[in-house]
């Protein structure tokens, strides 16, 4: 039996990253973007191998969280997922009972070693270091090379070099872009730094793993500033760091625009809207184990073309539990 494991962060690109990284190694992977959704799930009696625990997240950081785990009685690994390993951050997450720290960008070499030794026995091999069946997109992709803000090579160290999957990754940094922009003015325009200096977290780690590395430098500034509670430094280079995203979503826009203009139609199976029904109602109950029954169905039923590119949308909205957008792609499709 596959060893099973709970991702938590609440950036939908790193929840990405590090799933298809455990999941090359034959473990069973849960994600939740929150410490409480995270209590939630092992309350309502989830059974894990192996927790990865975000540290910096909005309202309940990974230190909070852990400690109500170890409260519960619950002693399975718990490992700390985090940008920092400075001086006292392992004592500081050794103290709220994690078991050891994973740095992001995650290494592959440290999070196989770190497997290996919790999972002894339990793990499917080394993954594979690229997905050669998937036959990249030539003009996309030279669209994409051109972007002079990306390192193509860093992102694609990231993901094991599977072009498919930093594609993938590359649209889901653009969703997070959109949010980002009003949320960080609204985070400085209320003077919450410590709201912004998680939201800036997030997005300096999204950054870095698309390989945008010089604006992602940008966000470690201001992560850094509002951190120390600078509030002028932010107001002063907000600006600049947001033209800089808006300048690499219009170009990421652009290159996207072609694909997905030339792709087929969306053709629907007989079995989609009963499969789309059990998800509305698992929605409406939390049911977190009915909601995983019924996206596997939905993977299964569409391994590839244009409705597996809609079924990819709403797996991404349930992986920030944006159940509203799920319904929202899952209405057009069957309208």
């Amino acid at each position: 039996m596959a060893a099973k494991v709970l991702i938590v962060d609440d950036v939908e690109s790193n929840l990405y990253v590090v799933k298809k990284l455990m999941a090359s190694y034959g473990l069973t992977v849960d994600t939740v973007t929150s410490g409480s959704a995270a209590i939630d799930k092992i309350k309502g009696g989830a059974a894990y191998d192996i927790v990865f625990m975000d540290h910096l997240m909005p309202e309940m950081d990974g230190v909070e969280a852990t400690k109500i785990i170890r409260e519960l009685g619950v002693t399975i690994p718990v490992i700390a997922l985090t940008a920092s390993d400075g001086a006292g951050s392992k004592e500081m997450f050794l103290d709220a009972g994690m078991n050891d720290l994973l740095t992001k960008p995650v290494d592959k070499a440290l999070l196989e070693k770190l497997l290996a030794d919790l999972l002894p026995g339990k793990l499917a091999g080394a993954p594979e270091a690229a997905n050669a069946a998937a036959e990249p997109d030539a003009g996309l992709w030279q669209k994409i090379e051109q972007i002079k803000e990306l390192s193509i090579q860093t992102g694609l160290d990231r993901v094991s070099g599977q072009r498919e999957v930093y594609e993938k990754l590359l649209k889901m940094t653009m969703n997070e872009f959109e949010k980002c922009v009003t949320t960080l003015n609204n985070l400085l325009t209320a003077g919450d730094m410590r709201n912004f200096s998680i939201e800036v977290h997030g997005m300096k780690s999204a950054l870095a793993n698309i390989g945008a590395m010089e604006i992602s430098a940008q966000a470690r500034d201001l992560e850094n500033a509002s951190g120390g509670g600078d509030a002028a430094f932010c107001v002063a280079n907000l600006p600049r760091f947001l033209e800089a995203l808006g300048g690499l979503n219009a170009r990421l826009t652009e290159a996207f625009a072609q694909t997905n203009q030339s792709r087929g139609p969306v053709e629907i199976p007989p079995e989609l809207p009963s499969i789309f029904e059990k998800l509305k109602a698992a929605f409406g109950k939390n049911d977190f184990a009915a909601i995983d029954d019924a996206m596997e169905s939905l993977a299964a039923l569409a391994p590839g073309g244009a409705l597996k590119e809609e079924i990819d949308k709403i797996n991404e909205a349930v992986l920030m539990i944006d159940y509203k957008g799920a319904m929202d792609v899952m209405q057009k499709l069957v309208k």
